[in-house]
């Protein structure tokens, strides 16, 4: 019998049929797949998790949980359903689409003035999709850009709530949710990390601030074309280092575009805006002045 990580095009498993592996962490042992699903006929995602893994229930039942709660809202997986076998959860979701904006900021030879206008609808709807989640308590801990999603329609949908958790309000956090860290027990992907994750800037904790420092970062790998941050290493977090302003590379993005790009990003987790913030006083007005409908979906033909 095959594991659940050498799966192939036409098996059956979890009542899915089995069509393309999409990601494989051997380190926090899950594997993702898209299938056919047997129940619907739809196409969906597979995902299982080891839970011989450390914390690895935990982490599972986050993301069920983050994601039951998510159910109604607008630009988040949709939760099929789940199962256990042989110390092995499987997790069925809805596919959203196989267009990351890692893929889209490569996919770029010149970056122009659609580029602009698509890239500022994508950072509009995915700060909606992390105000709405932090509306929950929700601190994902894990956004860039191979964790968003955008579909042919332009609709961005945002994954992977893996490491997850809840937090709680915090007067050390200006009232946001937090979620303390222990020695050791940092989650998520170095190049998008706050410095208050290990302790450098006086909270010691993930907050509605660090997710939406991962945001900003994320928001800048898609408008540099690199769909990589720049923060390769952990030495620029504990430096305080502040991301490139493109306005000097990447014409046509303007100082103002840099400016509220590293408001979003500044080292200082009391300097940065809550999501809400960040598009009503930062995106809108930035777009506002620019002549671009923030309600309108981005059109991926144009740019």
């Amino acid at each position: 019998m095959k594991s659940v990580a050498q799966l192939e095009y036409g098996d059956v498993s979890s009542r899915c049929m089995i069509l393309d592996e999409l990601h494989f962490n051997s380190q926090i042992g899950t594997v993702v797949y898209s299938a056919a699903d047997q129940v619907s006929g739809n196409l969906v995602v597979l995902k299982y998790s080891d839970l011989s893994n450390k914390g690895g229930q935990s982490k599972f039942v986050s993301e069920i949980t983050s994601l039951v709660l998510l159910e109604g809202e607008d630009g988040f997986p949709k939760y099929l359903r789940s199962g256990r076998k042989d110390n092995i959860n499987h997790l069925v979701t809805s596919y959203d689409g196989d267009l990351n904006l890692v893929d889209l900021a490569k996919s770029r030879e010149d970056y122009s003035s659609p580029d602009l206008e698509t890239d500022l609808r994508i950072a509009h709807q995915l700060t909606k999709r992390c105000e709405v989640m932090h509306g929950y308590g929700i601190l994902n801990r894990d956004i860039k850009p191979a964790n968003v999603i955008i579909s042919d329609e332009g609709k961005v949908t945002l994954i992977d709530f893996n490491v997850s958790v809840f937090g709680k309000r915090s007067h050390k956090a200006k009232g946001t949710f937090c979620f303390p860290v222990n020695s050791g027990s940092v989650m998520g992907s170095p190049g998008y990390f706050s410095s208050e994750l290990i302790g450098v800037s006086g909270l010691p904790g993930y907050s509605e601030y660090s997710d939406v420092r991962s945001l900003g970062i994320t928001i800048h790998t898609l408008m540099s074309g690199t769909g990589e941050s720049p923060f390769w290493h952990l030495s620029h977090v504990l430096r305080g280092d502040r991301l490139p302003q493109l306005h000097k590379t990447r014409a046509p993005i303007t100082e103002r575009v840099s400016e509220v790009l590293d408001w979003s990003t500044d080292p200082n987790w009391e300097e940065r805006p809550k999501a809400r913030q960040f598009r009503k006083e930062g995106l809108e007005p930035l777009m506002e002045s620019m002549g671009i409908d923030w309600e309108e979906l981005p059109d991926l033909k144009a740019a």
